[in-house]
């Protein structure tokens, strides 16, 4: 069952700040000996803080970008740039018969792109924090929450096909995680 984009999509509840973490005692280091446990937890959590995670990615990235603005904009510029022209390079038939036409003028041009992205290198590694900084605190949060009953309730409605898809699920479904069975394993 996987999510197609005619189906309404909905956004999960924003849970409670005592919810999602001022109960110290509802953290712990999951068992990393039972690796199918523990990304049990991670998927169930990351499906019922949802709307929290989003929010506190964008809180997080906002501050990290308005500490060096100049810097994590042009990192993502940067970014998005390599990015589109590796996919274009990588796709476009007409730049292949090129490059193996005209081997000296591409060595000239991935050269060129070199020395740019070598010029830009701290900006790229400024989006990287900026970026990757939320992710981490975020699966660290995912990995070390433990569940309660309304986590497991909603997890299990999730995995029945009962609840609506979420933003989050299709996120762990493009990744290959299927949702519908985070819940089946009974965690702390």
């Amino acid at each position: 069952m996987g999510y197609s984009p005619d189906e309404p999509m909905r956004l999960a509840p924003m849970r409670s700040f005592n919810d999602f973490l001022a109960e110290a005692s509802r953290f712990s280091l999951p068992n990393f000996k039972d690796i199918r446990r523990a990304n049990a937890r991670i998927i169930a959590n990351l499906l019922y803080y949802q709307t929290n995670y989003f929010l506190s990615f964008l809180l997080i990235f906002t501050l990290s970008f308005f500490s060096k603005p100049r810097e994590v904009s042009l990192g993502m510029i940067t970014f998005a740039v390599i990015l589109s022209l590796s996919w274009y390079f990588s796709t476009n038939a007409n730049f292949q018969k090129f490059r193996r036409d005209h081997p000296i003028v591409t060595i000239l041009m991935v050269s060129a792109i070199v020395f740019f992205v070598a010029r830009l290198a701290g900006c790229i590694f400024a989006f990287g924090f900026a970026f990757l900084l939320p992710v981490l605190l975020i699966f660290l949060h995912a990995m070390t929450r433990m569940r309660n009953t309304k986590n497991k309730l909603t997890n299990k409605l999730e995995e029945l096909g009962l609840s609506q898809p979420t933003p989050m699920g299709a996120i762990l479904e493009y990744f290959g995680e299927d949702r519908r069975f985070a819940g089946f394993l009974n965690l702390d």
